[in-house]
């Protein structure tokens, strides 16, 4: 038997108690702006925090001509928190107006590359991108990965090197498959010990001419048009 009043009864009662526990944080937050700034301060000084996950604390400031003072938070990619006057690349903040790519320098071809490492017969493209990352930052900040097809494949004969390696001996060139990642949260810290690398750069696809050279351009040029 079906007793609807019994029904909307049970719903009044259930919604009411469900707006305890709701609660509109927004209009509270001009009360705690101060104690949330005490609690940031306080989680900076604690060497148990993780660096990933202070994004949003400043780093540095600059005063303006009319006395104010900017503060700017190096890993933070909000527009009210990104310098707008940085031109190093080796900052997340380079070209704050424009998106910008990881590019890495090789150590032992001295030429600029995006990020890649070598599969082998177990390996999987999952294990491979975060492989990738990991050898790079040590997990010191985070990576989201996108989903599991590549952007762009490209194929290229070996060089001398590469042929001289007995792995090579019944292939014949290199195919390289390229996932999309993003940086995520932290500050974007380098370990090259373990890698093919040396140096990076956070670049607009607009100075991208100036690292890659004509041939990699050319490989990427159809992937920039549409970024």
């Amino acid at each position: 038997m079906y007793f609807p009043e019994i029904d909307h009864a049970q719903l009044v009662k259930r919604t009411k108690i469900m707006q305890e526990y709701g609660l509109d944080h927004r209009k509270y937050y001009k009360d705690f702006k101060e104690e949330t700034s005490m609690i940031e301060s306080i989680y900076s000084g604690n060497s148990y925090v993780s660096i990933s996950n202070r994004d949003n604390l400043p780093t540095h400031e600059m005063k303006a001509e009319d006395g104010t003072v900017k503060r700017y938070c190096g890993a933070s990619k909000n527009w009210r928190k990104v310098d707008p006057t940085v031109t190093d690349p080796h900052s997340l903040h380079n070209a704050s107006q424009q998106r910008v790519y990881l590019l890495v320098k090789n150590k032992y071809t001295k030429e600029w590359e995006f990020p890649s490492k070598a599969m082998y017969g177990s390996d999987t493209f999952i294990k491979a991108r975060q492989d990738v990352f990991r050898g790079l930052t040590d997990d010191k900040w985070i990576i989201r990965h996108q989903p599991n097809y590549p952007k762009i494949a490209t194929l290229r004969p070996f060089t001398e090197a590469e042929k001289s390696d007995t792995k090579n001996s019944i292939l014949s060139g290199v195919r390289t498959f390229y996932f999309d990642a993003f940086h995520l949260r932290g500050f974007s810290d380098f370990n090259f010990d373990e890698t093919d690398y040396e140096d990076y750069a956070w670049l607009p696809k607009t100075k991208m001419g100036n690292y890659l050279n004509e041939e990699r351009m050319g490989m990427f040029y159809d992937y920039f048009l549409h970024r």
